[in-house]
């Protein structure tokens, strides 16, 4: 029995049937179909494992899970080796159908996700003392990584572009920045096939 089986049976749920979901993720995507062997009911799941060193969403649900109760479609998280996450199948990415709207539906449909992401950002997260916040070197890092790899595979890539990241990081002083502010909720890529 693979992990997703032996993971959902524990949570007595019987697997019907599993399908791949291909694209660039970072780790493998499940669509799931199971049997919940305590209300006999079909249910519709989405598993998603994460590859080593690309799992920061298991740390992140884990902070912010008690404010995410009430909307959360996150069924199960697990955080031991392979770590991955389990949620309720929400259907299709907007992405699917954004192109087929109108010019109309396309701004009401914008105007409503911003509305979400809005008010979640703007949740209160009942904080007594505004932590202190301070700027790292990890996106620049990362960044300047993946830059470092399209330029040696792609000929229209440019070093340049690494060195505008160095410099701006030098000049803002980033690894000295210090705010103090509230925590808040934010989608780090809410591009649509995020949304759902």
């Amino acid at each position: 029995m693979n992990v997703l089986e032996s993971r959902l049976s524990k949570m007595n749920l019987e697997t019907l049937s599993m399908e791949v979901i291909d694209g660039a993720h970072a780790g493998n995507i499940y669509k799931v179909e199971a049997l919940s062997e305590n209300e006999n009911t079909r249910e519709h799941y989405i598993y998603k494992e994460f590859a080593e060193g690309r799992d920061q969403e298991v740390e992140i649900h884990k902070n912010i899970e008690e404010i995410m109760t009430s909307f959360s479609r996150v069924v199960n998280v697990w955080d031991t080796s392979p770590k991955a996450m389990l949620m309720c199948d929400l259907g299709y990415p907007v992405k699917a159908v954004f192109e087929a709207l109108s010019v109309a539906e396309k701004k009401i449909l914008i105007s409503d996700i911003l509305n979400v992401l809005a008010t979640i950002h703007g949740m209160d997260t009942t904080q007594d003392e505004l932590p202190v916040h301070q700027l790292n070197a990890e996106w620049k890092d990362w960044c300047l990584d993946q830059l470092g790899k399209l330029c040696s595979r792609k000929s229209w890539a440019s070093p340049r572009w690494e060195r505008t990241i160095q410099e701006a990081f030098e000049r803002l002083d980033i690894p000295h920045y210090q705010s103090k502010c509230p925590s808040v909720i934010t989608h780090g890529d809410p591009h649509l096939e995020n949304v759902f």
